[in-house]
């Protein structure tokens, strides 16, 4: 159980030490025609580290590395996220979840193509239309969003309020959950459960201030999971209670030997958990990472908020405050009760029928690519340019080139 929180990759800007630009070889024709698309021309002869140009490390997590990368094409740039074969290595379950990575990634960019899709794909979906494996990594050409993930925002409002940690405005917060909410509700309606919504996913666009939803590392296509992963401290108790019925009786089984599992709604409940932290500047139930250690404790405390109510710091009621529905909007989706959670029913559609706070968002500007976000603070995060003026390292190594294992569970990424 001790791989059941994941490090997901989160932005920094703040390095010294110039970033390298290792050798990547070998592209399928695939990836190649997806290269040529997404560059507007004929791919670079001798592969994609023709291609690329890596400038800076802007995020690191368990898995692997995001680089901030320039196509040598047309100078645009992406993010290419690289993971280490050797991070994977004789694990079936990581080689799955590349695989659905990369379909998530790709169905987005693939909804945003088709003139009848188009408009139906929320703006705060990350696509990607390039991924290629090498001899060291799998890869990712992804859409760049530049800027500072949530919980630096949230961060700077606790150290720029007076009295104490406090939150964001209930305007912004209102506005974020509901780009998020759109993100989850087109994830769910075609089969996905994204499984590890958190502030540190949740990047701010510098540029425009709008919400996106990064890091699909845990998305899974199904209806129901039985696998314990995401990050513990906004995990639903039914995922906590999977992962401790797994460590007491083996293989996530009941002494009757029926299988535990669970639904999209565990989203829901994420989301209430990252709107009541946008709201108060803290989590609902402590910050805890290890399922093994703390699961049970994490455990007791949602069950004890789900019949005294959820626990506000007092603070939350000074700056902009947290009115009554705000927090019935956030009570609502950390009901204990999966079936019973804000969105589990009818997502988006349910919150707008349901909920007096999300049913004030304009909806139709949230579904906008060009409405812009709430007032923020455009100088968190990386930009092209901080990171050019700072270029970073990624702080573990790749792993260097390796033998590929036969049959290549990777052939034709």
């Amino acid at each position: 159980m001790s791989d059941a929180v994941s490090d997901a990759p989160s932005s920094r800007s703040n390095a010294s030490s110039s970033a390298g630009s290792d050798a990547i070889d070998g592209i399928s024709p695939e990836a190649a025609a997806a290269l040529a698309a997404l560059a507007g021309g004929p791919a670079a002869a001798g592969g994609p580290e023709d291609g690329y140009k890596k400038v800076s490390c802007i995020g690191e997590g368990a898995f692997g590395a995001v680089w901030l990368a320039r196509r040598k094409e047309d100078g645009g740039h992406v993010a290419l996220k690289e993971v280490p074969r050797m991070r994977v290595m004789g694990s079936e379950k990581d080689v799955r979840r590349l695989w659905d990575e990369r379909a998530v990634l790709l169905e987005v960019t693939s909804a945003r193509k088709d003139l009848a899709e188009t408009s139906t794909v929320p703006p705060a979906l990350v696509g990607a239309a390039v991924f290629f494996a090498t001899r060291s990594c799998l890869c990712f050409a992804m859409d760049l969003v530049e800027g500072a993930p949530l919980n630096d925002h949230v961060r700077r409002a606790g150290e720029n309020a007076s009295g104490g940690a406090i939150g964001l405005t209930e305007t912004a917060a209102c506005w974020y959950a509901c780009e998020v909410a759109s993100a989850l509700d087109w994830l769910h309606r075609r089969g996905w459960i994204y499984r590890d919504l958190k502030l540190s996913n949740v990047v701010i666009c510098a540029r425009t201030g709008r919400a996106r939803l990064v890091d699909f590392g845990f998305a899974r296509r199904t209806d129901r999971a039985d696998s314990v992963v995401g990050t513990l401290h906004t995990m639903a108790p039914e995922v906590i209670e999977l992962g401790l019925a797994a460590m007491e009786e083996g293989e996530g089984r009941d002494e009757a030997g029926n299988s535990h599992s669970y639904g999209s709604s565990v989203d829901w409940w994420s989301l209430g958990v990252l709107l009541f932290e946008v709201l108060s500047g803290t989590a609902p139930f402590g910050y805890h990472d290890d399922v093994c250690l703390e699961g049970k404790t994490i455990l007791e405390k949602q069950r004890k908020c789900s019949i005294l109510g959820l626990p506000w710091p007092d603070n939350a009621a000074r700056g902009a405050g947290v009115g009554d529905a705000a927090r019935k909007a956030a009570a609502h989706m950390l009901e204990f009760h999966p079936d019973r959670r804000l969105g589990a029913r009818d997502g988006v559609a349910e919150l707008r029928s349901d909920c007096a706070f999300f049913a004030a968002c304009d909806w139709t500007a949230v579904m906008s690519r060009d409405a812009p976000g709430p007032a923020f603070d455009a100088e968190l995060g990386v930009t092209v340019e901080r990171a050019m003026e700072h270029p970073t390292r990624a702080r573990r190594q790749g792993g260097g080139t390796m033998p590929v294992e036969d049959p290549d569970p990777f052939e034709g990424f």
